[in-house]
């Protein structure tokens, strides 16, 4: 089944957690970035459009100015972001210019509606730059929009963000990029024997408990929200997968129908032989 799903997936949003993304001294992992561009390279050869939504701009700026501790309050993080926003678009210049790939910056808020008339602006340029062969590197500017300020977590939403992005772009597929490589029955690092679901096509409530019940290496937060973008992109009939991030490389076994990270799939939206 996941070779079927996987050769009708044309266009891919794919996005990638701070933990994946930076290392833990809020340095930028440019060893997985410069991965990542090889992967995006390859898909573009095989005619798949990626699109790349990336946060870690608040960690960047908090890097660049040599704040150890990222602030809990909307206006410092506001002002880490401006500072980060530019240096993060930069590295995805400089390593993905090495496989000949060019990117364009996309900053974009939050609160984009469906009845919203920026977001046809938004939706042409993304598809403009996408038939120009020109990978979109988004951010959520959050320097401007604060509408998915988390105040239980004192951070952004940014897994939300990626559905919205999905739903714009009318993406095939959302690969959430993580550390956990895909939903578990129980914690992998607590039950050796713990089993690792491959394909879910309704986020039910034990399903969430699962993500709950995770409590060693990953974050318990992340997985939460990943199952929260799960849901949402299963209600707009979209495909998500979540994968271990670390290694980019491993999306090029997901294509080849390898049974890799966890599948969300509504079982009405799957392709017919």
């Amino acid at each position: 089944m996941r070779e079927l799903v996987m050769s009708t997936v044309k266009r891919i949003v794919i996005y990638l957690s701070s933990q994946v993304l930076l290392k833990e001294d809020h340095h930028i992992d440019s060893r997985m970035m410069e991965r990542l561009a090889l992967v995006v390279s390859k898909l573009s050869e095989q005619g798949k459009e990626v699109v790349i939504v990336t946060p870690g701009a608040v960690q960047v700026g908090a890097r660049q100015l040599n704040v150890i501790d990222i602030p809990d309050n909307i206006p410092a993080q506001q002002v880490l972001a401006a500072v980060g926003q530019g240096i993060l678009s930069g590295h995805y210049q400089r390593l993905f210019s090495y496989h000949g790939l060019n990117v364009g910056q996309v900053l974009l808020p939050h609160h984009l509606t469906d009845q919203d008339s920026d977001l046809k602006n938004v939706q042409v340029t993304l598809e403009t730059l996408l038939l120009n062969q020109i990978v979109p590197i988004i951010q959520q500017n959050i320097s401007l929009d604060t509408s998915s300020w988390n105040p239980a977590s004192q951070e952004f939403d940014h897994h939300h963000f990626a559905t919205l992005v999905s739903r714009w772009v009318q993406a095939d597929l959302l690969l959430v990029m993580s550390q956990p490589d895909g939903l578990y029955m129980a914690d992998p690092h607590l039950d050796p024997q713990a089993h690792k679901i491959d394909t879910v096509h309704k986020v039910t409530h034990s399903v969430k408990e699962m993500a709950k019940s995770i409590q060693a290496t990953w974050p318990q937060a992340e997985m939460v929200q990943s199952l929260q973008a799960a849901e949402i992109i299963l209600k707009q009939h979209q495909t998500m997968v979540l994968i271990n991030g670390t290694d980019p490389l491993n999306l090029l076994s997901l294509f080849q129908g390898k049974d890799i990270g966890t599948l969300f799939i509504k079982k009405k939206d799957l392709p017919q032989h």
